[in-house]
């Protein structure tokens, strides 16, 4: 059950926003205006705040600015529920934070789904938080990179992929394998580490979403939130051009990126395998290593 603030300067409005959300098993409180909601959403957890634009005083405008700008502790989704339909209107907003946009009169039926949709993701953000927090928390390293381990990527995985698709997202996953990895010889463990720990910094400075695991002796994965297919071609290149210099083209390196979403990737397990399989072709080949899963499917 969620908490749901009404904001709108119309009493009967407030009232069949109140039927809709009461009706869907939910609580409400209500705001006449945009200083009136402020000091409610100050004084109270909201899961969820459907917002009018057109209202005296603080509009709705008035607050996505101060909610970005002094978010509460566990910021609420917003959903503009408007009269107006100027295309401007609805960008900013949405560029100030709002989740949905809503047109007055609006159906009943539309606005339970979009009320459904937004508290299924902030759900869905919530427990990935969670997950996130106690994996971190919990886990134990890698001892040579310091980065996540092989049971640790798949969870992330199936987290990450789960909410990239509840948000409409893409997602991207890049294996990197040292080839040179093991190839020294006797007494030679010791500069495999240092070279790996070389790589995992690197591999974690290209980008800032970046989120590192070790799934073999020679072999690191990157997971890309946000990133989509072409981005990860760029970037699976950027890569592979810093490992080359960071070893002065002495160590080749092999890579293979898969991105979500695709026709044959609906699963966190199908996205490791796309990508595995990318890393297998990228290690065979003798002249480009880099392996991209769209191009290859």
């Amino acid at each position: 059950m969620a908490r749901v603030l009404l904001v709108d300067d119309e009493p009967d409005v407030r009232r069949v926003l109140a039927e809709v959300v009461v009706g869907l098993g939910h609580v409400t409180d209500a705001a006449a205006d945009g200083r009136a909601a402020l000091a409610r959403l100050r004084a109270a957890p909201f899961e969820l705040v459907l917002l009018d634009l057109n209202m005296p005083g603080v509009d709705g405008f008035g607050v996505l600015e101060a909610l970005g700008a002094e978010p509460p502790p566990a910021p609420p989704a917003v959903i503009i529920v408007t009269s107006s339909t100027a295309p401007a209107d609805k960008l900013r907003g949405l560029e100030l934070g709002a989740f949905d946009f809503v047109e007055k009169p609006f159906r009943v039926a539309d606005l339970r789904r979009r009320i459904e949709r937004a508290l299924t993701v902030l759900e869905l953000e919530r427990r990935l938080g969670e997950a996130e927090s106690a994996l971190w928390q919990a886990r134990t390293t890698d001892a040579d990179t310091g980065v996540g381990s092989c049971s640790q990527l798949f969870e992330a995985l199936d987290g990450e992929l789960r909410f990239a698709a509840a948000g409409a997202r893409p997602l991207t996953c890049i294996a990197v394998a040292d080839l040179a990895h093991g190839q020294g010889g006797a007494g030679a463990a010791e500069q495999d580490a240092r070279r790996l720990q070389q790589v995992a910094a690197l591999l974690a400075a290209c980008h800032a979403a970046a989120r590192l695991f070790r799934v073999g002796a020679d072999e690191l994965v990157v997971v890309l939130p946000g990133v989509d297919a072409e981005e990860s071609r760029a970037l699976a290149a950027q890569m592979l051009a810093a490992l080359h210099r960071l070893e002065h083209g002495a160590a080749p390196f092999a890579l293979g990126a898969a991105t979500y979403p695709d026709p044959s990737i609906t699963q966190a397990s199908q996205l490791f395998h796309a990508v595995n399989l990318c890393l297998t072709r990228a290690r065979a080949r003798r002249g480009d290593r880099v392996v991209v899963w769209a191009d290859e499917s």
